[in-house]
């Protein structure tokens, strides 16, 4: 079995969440790429986070994964750099959230880290507590 040198290897992708102990639901988020996704330009990994206690947090994690990745992929398409594009689709998946909030006057949020892996190099971004290690 070789290991691909590229952005992205199938075989070593895998994506699991878990609810905790506290909550009686669970509000994460997970975005990875799949053989569709147009890893050449980068590949993306998101984890998004609804904040908890707030009323629409699973839905503003599912917003934030949707928006970021669609935005990444765009922006990354139309030349832009990965950092800036990957800041592009952190700001436009938070306005989005923050628009669906206000068109529902309800308070929701999520906190979210997102990596891309491109030409051996690793650029990560984070809001909220949400982290990467």
């Amino acid at each position: 079995m070789s290991i691909q040198t590229n952005n992205y290897d199938p075989r070593l992708i895998g994506a699991v969440t878990d609810q905790g102990p506290t909550r009686a639901g669970n509000q994460d988020a997970l975005w990875v790429p799949d053989r569709a996704t147009p890893t050449e330009l980068g590949a993306l990994y998101i984890v998004a986070d609804g904040v908890g206690g707030q009323e629409h947090g699973a839905e503003a994690a599912r917003m934030v994964t949707a928006v970021l990745s669609d935005v990444f992929y765009r922006s990354r398409q139309q030349g832009h750099p990965v950092a800036a594009a990957l800041k592009e689709a952190v700001e436009q998946a938070n306005q989005a959230v923050f628009d669906d909030a206000a068109r529902r006057d309800a308070k929701m949020g999520a906190t979210v880290v997102a990596a891309v892996v491109d030409a051996g190099q690793v650029t990560v971004a984070h809001v909220g507590d949400a982290r990467a290690y």
